[in-house]
Protein backbone atom coordinates (compact mmCIF):
# COMPACT_ATOMS: atom_id res chain seq x y z
CA UNK A 1 0.00 0.00 0.00
CA UNK A 2 1.28 3.05 -0.77
CA UNK A 3 1.36 6.16 1.19
CA UNK A 4 -0.29 9.92 0.55
CA UNK A 5 3.85 11.23 -0.20
CA UNK A 6 4.82 8.32 -2.34
CA UNK A 7 1.83 8.81 -4.48
CA UNK A 8 2.24 12.36 -4.76
CA UNK A 9 5.90 11.56 -5.86
CA UNK A 10 4.77 9.32 -8.47
CA UNK A 11 1.93 11.50 -10.37
CA UNK A 12 4.53 14.35 -10.20
CA UNK A 13 6.88 11.96 -11.91
CA UNK A 14 4.47 10.59 -14.17
CA UNK A 15 3.36 14.27 -15.06
CA UNK A 16 7.35 15.66 -15.65
CA UNK A 17 7.54 12.41 -18.13
CA UNK A 18 4.24 13.21 -19.80
CA UNK A 19 5.70 16.95 -20.06
CA UNK A 20 9.39 16.05 -21.80
CA UNK A 21 8.12 13.09 -23.57
CA UNK A 22 6.60 13.82 -26.99
CA UNK A 23 5.44 10.75 -27.76
CA UNK A 24 3.53 10.52 -24.60
CA UNK A 25 1.83 13.82 -25.36
CA UNK A 26 0.52 12.89 -28.75
CA UNK A 27 -0.80 9.99 -26.95
CA UNK A 28 -2.93 11.78 -24.47
CA UNK A 29 -3.80 14.39 -26.76
CA UNK A 30 -5.54 11.63 -29.19
CA UNK A 31 -7.33 9.77 -25.75
CA UNK A 32 -8.23 12.66 -23.94
CA UNK A 33 -11.66 13.50 -26.50
CA UNK A 34 -12.84 10.05 -26.13
CA UNK A 35 -12.33 9.60 -22.68
CA UNK A 36 -14.03 12.71 -22.25
CA UNK A 37 -16.63 11.28 -24.27
CA UNK A 38 -16.98 8.55 -22.47
CA UNK A 39 -16.90 10.54 -19.20
CA UNK A 40 -19.39 12.52 -19.86
CA UNK A 41 -22.27 9.80 -21.75
CA UNK A 42 -21.93 7.91 -17.95
CA UNK A 43 -21.76 11.20 -16.22
CA UNK A 44 -25.21 12.01 -18.15
CA UNK A 45 -26.52 8.36 -17.41
CA UNK A 46 -26.10 8.56 -14.09
CA UNK A 47 -27.32 12.16 -13.40
CA UNK A 48 -30.50 11.01 -15.42
CA UNK A 49 -30.88 8.19 -13.43
CA UNK A 50 -30.50 9.98 -9.54
CA UNK A 51 -33.01 12.62 -11.08
CA UNK A 52 -35.46 9.81 -11.51
CA UNK A 53 -34.85 8.51 -8.23
CA UNK A 54 -35.18 11.72 -6.59
CA UNK A 55 -38.15 12.82 -8.69
CA UNK A 56 -39.83 10.01 -7.14
CA UNK A 57 -38.71 10.70 -3.35
CA UNK A 58 -40.00 13.82 -4.24
CA UNK A 59 -43.26 12.77 -5.43
CA UNK A 60 -44.07 10.78 -2.61
CA UNK A 61 -43.33 13.02 -0.09
CA UNK A 62 -45.39 15.58 -1.66
CA UNK A 63 -48.13 13.25 -1.74
CA UNK A 64 -47.16 12.61 2.20
CA UNK A 65 -47.20 16.36 2.90
CA UNK A 66 -50.55 17.20 0.95
CA UNK A 67 -52.49 14.45 2.96
CA UNK A 68 -50.43 14.73 6.30
CA UNK A 69 -49.56 18.58 6.56
CA UNK A 70 -52.63 20.08 7.91
CA UNK A 71 -53.01 17.67 10.67
CA UNK A 72 -49.07 17.89 11.33
CA UNK A 73 -48.79 21.65 11.70
CA UNK A 74 -52.14 21.91 13.44
CA UNK A 75 -50.77 19.41 16.34
CA UNK A 76 -46.85 21.20 16.26
CA UNK A 77 -49.29 24.80 16.67
CA UNK A 78 -48.13 26.42 13.24
CA UNK A 79 -51.67 27.51 12.55
CA UNK A 80 -53.09 30.45 13.50
CA UNK A 81 -56.26 30.62 15.39
CA UNK A 82 -58.23 33.48 13.89
CA UNK A 83 -60.79 35.38 15.15
CA UNK A 84 -64.53 34.01 14.79
CA UNK A 85 -66.23 35.63 11.68
CA UNK A 86 -67.93 38.66 12.40
CA UNK A 87 -71.46 39.55 12.06
CA UNK A 88 -71.76 42.26 8.82
CA UNK A 89 -73.27 44.93 10.29
CA UNK A 90 -75.03 46.67 7.22
CA UNK A 91 -76.78 43.75 6.08
CA UNK A 92 -78.30 42.85 9.58
CA UNK A 93 -79.60 46.94 9.59
CA UNK A 94 -80.73 46.53 6.31
CA UNK A 95 -82.46 43.80 6.71
CA UNK A 96 -84.16 44.86 9.73
CA UNK A 97 -85.13 47.99 7.69
CA UNK A 98 -86.93 46.61 5.24
CA UNK A 99 -88.75 44.29 7.81
CA UNK A 100 -89.76 47.16 9.56
CA UNK A 101 -91.19 48.71 6.27
CA UNK A 102 -92.43 45.60 5.30
CA UNK A 103 -94.73 45.52 8.11
CA UNK A 104 -95.71 49.21 8.24
CA UNK A 105 -96.95 49.23 4.42
CA UNK A 106 -98.31 45.68 5.78
CA UNK A 107 -100.55 47.41 8.74
CA UNK A 108 -100.84 51.11 7.44
CA UNK A 109 -103.42 51.20 4.28
CA UNK A 110 -102.63 55.05 3.91
CA UNK A 111 -99.35 54.23 3.24
CA UNK A 112 -99.43 51.42 1.41
CA UNK A 113 -101.91 53.13 -1.36
CA UNK A 114 -99.22 55.99 -1.15
CA UNK A 115 -96.66 53.33 -2.14
CA UNK A 116 -98.98 51.58 -4.96
CA UNK A 117 -99.22 55.22 -6.69
CA UNK A 118 -95.76 55.66 -6.20
CA UNK A 119 -94.55 52.85 -8.08
CA UNK A 120 -97.23 52.49 -10.19
CA UNK A 121 -97.76 55.86 -11.62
Amino acid sequence: MLGAKKKRGLGRTAATGLVFDSELRRAAVQAAPPVARLGYTLGKRMASQQLEEAGEAFGHLASMLTSAGPQLAEQLGLTRQGPPPRCRLLPVVGGAAAMAVAVIVATDPGRRRRLQRLFVH
